[in-house]
């Protein structure tokens, strides 16, 4: 009977720690997306963004075109690892794929968007605030950048 009670309990114990594991990262995958247009005096782009956070892992595929030459489009996907550390995240991008159907320069994207999109040398911190309702700000230095729906 003892050892009956010692095994169940362990058990329980294994249990318990398993799911109080999960329940710690759980809450670290999430999927968004963020559609939004940003204006500049010479242009305005129309952007996608499709984010991706699982684990210490993350991807996120960019997309989007000039509205005055639709033609021009860029598309890309970044895959990066992450440290968080409350609602802060540090983003170090670990491959940077350009896609077939780009056909704007990276040298041109640098003058309007974060070289973390760009370059895969650099890192990109961020917070990233819940909102409620699956949406989730993502704030850039202390500027609210945009809101990111869950999908």
């Amino acid at each position: 009977m003892t050892c009956y009670l010692s095994h169940t309990g362990l058990i329980l114990l294994l249990m318990a720690i398993y799911y109080f594991h999960a329940g710690l990262f759980k809450d670290d995958e999430f999927s968004c997306r963020a559609n939004f247009v940003q204006h500049y005096p010479d242009l305005t782009l129309n952007i996608s963004l499709d984010y991706h956070f699982s684990g210490k892992k993350g991807m996120v595929s960019m997309n989007g075109y000039i509205v005055n030459e639709p033609e021009k489009i860029f598309n890309r996907k970044i895959y990066f690892s992450y440290e968080k550390n409350g609602d802060i995240y540090y983003l170090h991008p670990e491959k940077n794929v350009i896609f077939p159907g780009n056909n704007v320069e990276s040298k041109w994207l640098e003058k309007y968007e974060p070289k973390f999109f760009i370059n895969s040398e650099e890192d990109l911190y961020l917070r990233i605030l819940e909102q409620g309702d699956d949406k989730r700000m993502f704030i850039f230095s202390t500027i609210p950048t945009y809101i990111c729906h869950a999908y």
